[in-house]
């Protein structure tokens, strides 16, 4: 039986009798919707195949496609597209059942494709012209004034394309387009707006960090925002069948104000017939289409890189790195974790020593992964500092020791910066790099002693002054790292230390530290990322976004704007590896508005992967990032890596071999 014909219930009224209509008849909005959303989901997957193959990722078993300005584009048409086919034949079809009709859904989405045309030059017309205005207004003015004008203007357009949408809805039964919503517009194209617009906003809004966080597996995710997208449409379609059905409680004598009911039913006629044969078919073709991505990743026939990643690392990570033929093993700012597994979520975890990371102490871990050193500076003048408070943490546990800088307290105090390194002997090794007071040029000085500890008690070390190399004035590391040091395999030492866009590179012979001499060479920038190369006498690496400088070679880089403090590099053999957060788009459409007339700073990064060889570098874009910020790589001799982040641990694949 048809519903009677009813007047308006107000703004909420029509919202909560719109709400009800699609609940109501839920089953027969699905019956339309369902195949729908399953050529929707099907041609999206298959624009990220075709045009988003060289640029997926598979992370944790779930493709992402990082998209560019082409397939994203085709992606929004295609969502557009199907967006108004599936509202206009659901929204016939809660019609038919308000109606007391039942609307055959082939019937319905037909109609909706002769339609289609129609509702696109309509609703494009409107977005054209209120992005045209956009354009002149924010061009025109600025600040607060310019955000309220621009926030005006698109609350109109939005009015606009509601009452569009209502009208050209309405003509299917002999409505009169904008006339229909004349003089109660709040009521109409307000609840329109309301409750298939704002209120799904909201709700999107506060499930978007449940269904992104760790929570949820993607795949799910992925079916929970199916089902959230299918009853949003569908809570659309059942405003859209209410309202444009309201009579008014005045009607103009000429009955042109309102729809005909008579030419809605007979034009319902035409759509009505029995219940679909076989309504399992279409829930089915949509779970196939919806896993369809997941069984992609399974199978991974394209060769994709695969990143397995895990958030259970408390506190963040000072260095890491991966033994030949181990797990990767790494110094935390509280302790050291030995990994059990590649993608280190199985450890054993100890705690010890002092707090470190980049810009306050030093870690370095042993090249067979069995030990792990941290180091800080502690002491003053007055107690005989300052001392070197270090520990060595092995799988049994950490200990703790404290060095004397000075051997004695005649010698001059002063505050070094530290960098640690442990030997193929195991002995651990301490590079010290102590300012001058001078700042003139050409005075400023760095006095460089390296100590060498026999064992973990260090009961006898082992000082040696290895003179002094040039440091620039008014030179400022602040949090940032200055030194390193590394021992080679015949135990030869090289501290490395930055001054400005200068590296000096100190060195001495095998154990004994006899015969100190030292050499520069240029490494960039000093606020970039970078490590020495001790294999290669007097060659350092270092990135910056655009760049990555391997001694006297500059290779580009493609990259974006890079998150503050973000960036790390490290070698294995011949090939380079830099890993930084860098600023993204959002995903999907979005408008930004802001009262400034400077350009907005970035919100969302992704992490991103350069492998560089002789051959040049290759770029490989992983996972978004949710805090941007420090991070530590290391590689395997199979070209696999592992990045420490604040937030996640990531393991990523080797390239696929040609």
């Amino acid at each position: 039986m048809p519903s009677p014909p009813h007047t308006s219930f107000g703004l909420l009224g029509n919202v909560a009798a719109g709400y009800r209509l699609a609940l109501v008849h839920r089953r027969r909005l699905l019956a339309v919707l369902l195949p729908v959303l399953t050529v929707a989901l099907l041609g999206l997957f298959l624009l990220d195949v075709l045009l988003g193959r060289g640029r997926t990722t598979i992370v944790d078993g779930a493709p992402l496609v990082h998209a560019g300005a082409t397939l994203t584009t085709a992606k929004a048409a295609l969502a557009a597209v199907l967006w108004l086919i599936g509202l206009d034949a659901a929204a016939l079809a809660a019609t038919g059942a308000a109606r007391g009709r039942t609307v055959r859904p082939r019937a319905a989405v037909v109609a909706a494709l002769k339609r289609l045309p129609v509702y696109a030059i309509g609703l494009c017309s409107v977005a054209i012209g209120a992005t045209l205005l956009l354009t002149m207004v924010t061009a025109i003015a600025e600040g607060l004034p310019g955000l309220i004008v621009a926030l005006g203007t698109l609350t109109v357009a939005a009015v606009l394309a509601a009452r569009l949408l209502i009208g050209l809805f309405a003509r299917q039964g002999g409505g009169l387009g904008l006339e229909l919503t004349s003089g109660r517009v709040t009521g109409t194209a307000g609840a329109v707006l309301l409750g298939g617009v704002v209120v799904p906003l909201v709700l999107a809004w506060a499930a978007g960090e449940p269904l992104t966080g760790d929570l949820i597996h993607p795949v799910v995710a992925r079916v929970i925002g199916a089902i959230l997208i299918t009853g949003v449409v569908a809570a659309q379609a059942g405003l859209l069948a209410h309202v444009h059905l309201l009579q008014r409680a005045e009607p103009r004598t000429d009955g042109r104000d309102a729809v005909d009911l008579a030419a809605v039913d007979a034009r319902l006629a035409t759509l009505s017939g029995e219940p679909v044969r076989r309504p399992w078919a279409a829930p089915v073709a949509t779970v196939l289409v919806l896993l369809a991505p997941a069984v992609v990743a399974a199978v991974n026939p394209f060769g994709a890189l695969t990143v397995r990643s895990h958030s259970d690392l408390i506190g963040g990570a000072a260095a890491v790195a991966w033994p030949a033929g181990g797990h990767p093993v790494i110094a935390t700012v509280s302790g050291a974790r030995f990994c059990d597994n590649d993608v280190c979520d199985e450890h054993v975890t100890r705690d010890g020593g002092p707090s470190v990371w980049d810009g306050r102490g030093a870690a370095a871990i042993s090249v067979d992964g069995t030990a792990v050193v941290k180091a800080a500076m502690t002491g003053g003048p007055d107690d005989g500092g300052p001392f070197i408070d270090f520990a060595r943490c092995t799988r049994e546990g950490c200990r703790q020791v404290w060095v004397p800088v000075r051997a004695s307290a005649k010698e001059a105090y002063g505050w070094p910066e530290l960098a640690v390194a442990v030997a193929p002997d195991h002995s651990v090794w301490f590079g010290l790099a102590t300012a001058s007071e001078e700042e003139e040029p050409g005075e400023p000085t760095f006095g460089v002693t390296l100590i060498r500890c026999p064992d973990a008690t260090c009961a006898a070390p082992e000082r040696h002054r290895a003179g002094t190399v040039e440091r620039l004035p008014d030179d400022d590391f602040a949090g940032r790292r200055r030194t390193a040091l590394a021992i080679g395999a015949d135990g030869r030492p090289v501290l490395a230390i930055r001054t400005g866009p200068l590296t000096n590179l100190v060195t001495c012979d095998p154990v004994t530290c006899a015969n100190p001499r030292t050499s520069s060479t240029f490494s960039g920038d000093q606020d970039t990322a970078w490590a020495a190369l001790p294999a290669v006498t007097g060659q350092t690496v270092s990135f910056e976004p655009g760049s990555l400088r391997i001694g006297e070679q500059l290779m580009p880089l493609e990259s974006n704007e890079i998150a503050p403090w973000s960036g790390a590099v490290t070698t294995v053999g011949s090939e380079v590896y830099a890993t930084a957060a860098e600023a993204t788009e959002p995903p999907g459409l979005y408008v930004r508005i802001g009262t400034s007339a400077e350009p907005a700073q970035p919100e969302h990064w992704r992490q991103v992967l350069w492998r560089c060889g002789p051959a040049g570098c290759g770029r490989q874009s992983l996972d978004s990032v949710e805090i941007a910020g420090r991070e530590v790589l290391a590689a395997s001799e199979d070209g696999r890596v592992l990045i420490v982040r604040d937030d996640r641990v990531l393991l990523v694949s080797a390239p696929a071999r040609p």
